[in-house]
């Protein structure tokens, strides 16, 4: 296996590579030797390209384990939700940390890198960092950073005592992408085994059982008026614009806003029986003084 290098010193080696590819490019075309040289130093210059990529990546590991795992084999939209909330949260956080408030879809986007056996494991990284960002740290260390130690407040017992002050510091999409994150980990069977390594941050590993995952879901939601529940029942559409839904259980009946985000999950799983995480806000109407109700779909599963 090659040894992870220093990124100083893959950048070294690239200046070199490029600093032949223009002696090469002024050869005759029709040397063979040149040729092969120049062949040579291309695919040397694609080798660096790719480890230089590699190397100003993160990389975040999540290991799902239980018996429902043992066999290697995990239901796609268990395996959808968790991955997508991911990314909806890396996004949202990492948005929240940009200056403009505003982001470019290639720089906030994971990739799934590899799947290997264990539980069920899957491995994803963080886009390639610029250069001239890695002090202190990349923006995408910075956002997963956040997310993992919201993970490790809740391992520890004290998701009560870590996440309601960060909640109260961010915006609203922010807060809503890790609830409906933690939502999903909640319900998964067994635990989440998560390891991260960034760019120039010490490797962190977190174990999240489903009962320290609904803990952080209630501490990230407590705050007065708001309430977070999961429902089963009947799915109909509300209305179209804003878009809404309609759940049918065995005792109430909730309409709830749907968030961008979760149409196509509604559109797929409308008429079925679902699974539904919703965020209740009991608000004072500005207007009136009356008490007033606000719903919003967080997660949504076939039940």
């Amino acid at each position: 296996m090659k040894p992870v290098r220093p990124i100083e010193h893959i950048r070294r080696d690239l200046a070199t590579a490029g600093a032949y590819r223009e002696r090469y490019l002024a050869r005759p075309s029709g040397d063979p030797l040149a040729l092969m040289m120049r062949e040579a130093n291309e695919q040397e210059i694609r080798v660096l390209e790719s480890e230089l990529k590699q190397a100003t990546a993160g990389e975040l590991e999540l290991t799902l384990l239980g018996p429902a795992y043992e066999s290697h084999q995990v239901g796609i939209p268990l395996l959808t939700r968790i991955l997508g909330n991911l990314q909806s949260t890396f996004r949202a956080v990492y948005r929240s940390r940009t200056p403009s408030g505003s982001v470019h879809r290639e720089e906030a986007t994971l990739s799934l890198v590899a799947t290997a056996p264990g539980s069920f494991k899957v491995v994803v990284a963080t886009p390639p960092a610029q250069l001239d960002l890695l002090e202190p740290a990349p923006l995408a260390d910075q956002a997963i950073g956040e997310i993992i130690r919201l993970f490790v407040a809740a391992e520890e017992g004290q998701a009560g005592a870590v996440a309601p002050a960060w909640a109260a510091a961010q915006d609203e999409p922010v807060l809503k992408a890790m609830i409906r994150l933690s939502a999903a980990l909640a319900v998964a069977q067994g635990s989440t085994m998560v390891r991260w390594h960034g760019v120039n941050t010490p490797e962190q590993l977190v174990r999240l059982r489903k009962e320290d995952a609904k803990d952080l879901v209630l501490a990230l939601a407590g705050q007065p008026g708001r309430e977070v529940v999961q429902v089963t029942g009947h799915l109909e559409l509300g209305q179209d614009r804003p878009p809404r839904i309609r759940l049918r259980t065995a005792e109430d009946e909730y309409s709830a806003k749907v968030p961008t985000e979760l149409l196509d999950r509604v559109k797929e799983l409308l008429f079925g029986e679902v699974q539904a995480t919703l965020i209740i806000d009991m608000k004072t109407s500005p207007t009136t003084g009356s008490p007033d109700t606000d719903i919003e779909l967080i997660d949504l599963s076939e039940a």
